[in-house]
């Protein structure tokens, strides 16, 4: 408004005419105006930008036997198994994780104005406040596991379900959710070192043991069907992998790369 008003005196003079008298309540209230309108589209943006441009940003990644456990900046805490990972965003209304690959489990810390989530294979996982298992399985997968608190699942096709601690949600493309009771031990057991394996097929079962193995595990196609049920420690996955002719219809070979191949005998 300042410069406008110099710039009008200046075209006034060089005309030589005489400079109008101003009403002083007329310039307070246009450069009141001016104001307000600038506070306000300065407020929009303001706001715009802490919704869609995060305040923090971060991509974590773990490798082969390797598992990372990382604070956020609310104080909750994401644990990442091993050959995972995961881009973390916060934003002013949410807290949002994308898992692109493995496992993850997180301890999240209530803040009702700002919801958890996380996105995994199409599956969106929604909290307040809990402790609860993410993981991407072979065939784009999605399984849930609850630990404590509640969580809520929605499936790419819109279907919602509601899960308590103890309750684990397997989300499957073109077939149904399946829900069952585990163990609240038996949640992210693979933090303590074990895996739990429930009637798993065995091809998927030997996958997750390989994320920790020093050495290539494989299962020929003709036994990756066959049903696994059992605790594993994962120091002794090899060992527990030799063992397996003596439960399966299966045999396991060692190759000179010392590869462990699971095959149907």
């Amino acid at each position: 408004m300042r410069a406008m008003d110099s710039v009008e005196e200046a075209m006034h003079r060089w005309r030589g005419d005489a400079i109008p008298a101003r009403n002083g309540r007329r310039r307070a209230l246009s450069a009141l105006l001016g104001c307000a309108s600038m506070a306000a589209g300065s407020t929009a943006i303001w706001q715009a930008w802490r919704r869609w441009v995060p305040e923090f940003d971060a991509t974590l990644a773990t490798a082969a036997g390797r598992l990372s456990t990382q604070s956020l900046p609310d104080g909750s805490v994401m644990t990442l198994d091993a050959m995972s990972r995961a881009n973390v965003a916060y934003f002013a209304g949410r807290r949002h994780v994308d898992l692109l690959a493995g496992t993850a489990f997180f301890s999240v810390v209530r803040d009702a104005g700002r919801p958890f989530q996380v996105d995994a294979g199409g599956v969106q996982v929604t909290v307040l406040g809990t402790r609860f298992e993410v993981s991407l399985q072979q065939q784009g997968d999605v399984r849930v596991a609850v630990a404590s608190g509640r969580v809520r699942v929605r499936q790419q096709d819109g279907l919602e379900h509601e899960l308590l601690a103890g309750d684990a949600l397997q989300i499957s493309p073109g077939t149904s959710a399946k829900l069952q009771r585990v163990a609240l031990g038996a949640v992210a057991s693979w933090r303590d070192g074990w895996l739990d394996f429930d009637n798993i097929p065995l091809g998927e079962a030997v996958e997750r043991l390989a994320r920790y193995s020093t050495y290539p595990l494989r299962v020929a196609p003709d036994a990756a069907s066959l049903p696994v049920l059992g605790r594993v420690r994962i120091a002794d996955s090899g060992a527990w992998i030799r063992l397996l002719p003596g439960i399966l219809p299966v045999r396991v070979t060692e190759r000179a790369d010392r590869a462990l191949v699971v095959s149907r005998r």
